[in-house]
């Protein structure tokens, strides 16, 4: 897990940071978190974006909010380069060959480091692999040259700050250059099945206990995230990385006050509301006198401040009962031949046993009939009741 900022050990930083041909990602400080979470059991998860372009960055040299004042740890830098070269299910049955004395099977970095080191694109042969130090600006450029060294990406280290901590952005972003080398004019996600995502973090096990460790509840569902600290990124929207659903890299954050899309309001009340969605509840108090309407619509987008209080809530009030006859990723096409788009953030809940639950396409049936919520046209949200067994 990434280490607290040192001020003292890192009063060189800024020179790393314009060491090199000034790539840059972000700047962030971990701060403090003690919000309470409603606990819910956990729930089957989402799917994912499919957006498989890089994030978006900010004009050149503007760095952008996760990593520029803080280092990176040689774990999670052996992470992003196991993720690289191997799937999930590779990295979690290779052999353990490593013998470093200060990493274990019980270290949640352990199986990205050994994956790293036994294919020899870490080549570390000491007693100690230090996962929990900082990655060194000499360090870096050695990575890079023993994965990619045909291009001659070069950091120009000086020997003021070759021992000094690189910082988080600036390895990252040299690193996705490193990938785009790689790759030659094939797409990142085509030739390593890394893609970028959009997430607002809910949750944690910190504060949700049904969270096992090495998870984060989204408005996406769950997203793994072993050894990171997304502490405090909550009830913030973030941009990052993923393969296979593993949190690879971080890049941005890309609100303060997100709006939280097609939530299901499990309890509406003038001074609160409990939301569902991403596989638990959360409940927020309300900044104002935000009167539910009449008919009260089970789907809404959220909008919060930076005191973590809901601003605005936009029901989703149009509903409609229609029996499905195909669903694909983008678009729903019903038995009477009347087709919707499907809205990228549109969620499917179904209640079982009295509770809420977050499902996926796998659980639409073609020739059932579902509620669906309705806006501009295009699915926000399914709601159906499911009995065990069946949809």
């Amino acid at each position: 897990m990434p280490v607290p900022f040192k001020k003292n050990a890192y009063k060189a930083f800024l020179l790393v940071n314009l060491s090199f041909f000034i790539l840059t990602i972000s700047g962030c400080m971990y701060g403090e978190y003690t919000e309470p979470t409603t606990e819910t059991e956990i729930t089957k998860p989402g799917e994912t974006s499919e957006n498989t372009s890089p994030p978006e960055k900010k004009q050149k040299y503007t760095p952008l909010n996760i990593g520029e004042n803080l280092p990176i740890t040689r774990g999670l830098a052996a992470k992003m380069i196991a993720l690289t070269f191997g799937t999930v299910s590779e990295i979690d049955n290779t052999e353990r060959t490593i013998q470093f004395s200060d990493t274990s099977p019980e270290n949640k970095l352990d199986k990205y480091i050994n994956y790293a080191c036994s294919k020899k694109y870490i080549n570390e042969t000491g007693e100690k692999f230090t996962p929990d130090e900082y990655l060194t600006v000499s360090q870096a450029q050695n990575i890079i040259d023993q994965i990619d060294g045909a291009h001659k990406i070069k950091i120009n280290i000086t020997d003021e700050i070759k021992d000094k901590p690189i910082s988080y952005n600036l390895w990252t972003e040299i690193y996705m250059e490193v990938l785009k080398n790689l790759a030659g004019n094939t797409p990142i996600k085509e030739k390593f099945g890394i893609s970028a995502e959009k997430s607002v973090i809910l949750a944690l096990p910190k504060n949700n206990k049904y969270i096992k460790e090495g998870f984060a509840i989204t408005d996406k569902g769950l997203l793994k995230c072993a050894g990171f600290d997304l502490t405090p990124y909550i009830d913030k929207e973030i941009s990052f990385w993923t393969k296979e659903n593993e949190l690879f890299a971080l890049a941005d954050i890309t609100s303060e006050t997100p709006t939280i899309k097609n939530v299901f309001l499990t309890e509406n009340k003038n001074d609160m509301c409990v939301i569902f969605t991403g596989g638990a509840e959360k409940t927020y108090k309300k900044s104002e006198n935000l009167e539910a309407p009449e008919n009260e619509s089970k789907i809404a987008d959220i909008t919060l401040n930076a005191d973590k209080e809901i601003i605005s809530i936009d029901y989703i009030s149009e509903e409609k009962e229609k029996q499905i006859k195909n669903i694909t990723n983008t678009t729903l096409t019903c038995v009477d031949n009347e087709t919707f788009d499907l809205s990228p953030d549109f969620k499917i809940y179904y209640t079982q046993e009295d509770k809420i639950m977050l499902g996926s396409k796998d659980d639409i049936i073609e020739g059932k009939t579902y509620n669906l919520c309705l806006k501009d046209n295009k699915v926000q949200a399914f709601i159906f009741q499911k009995f065990k067994g069946t949809s």
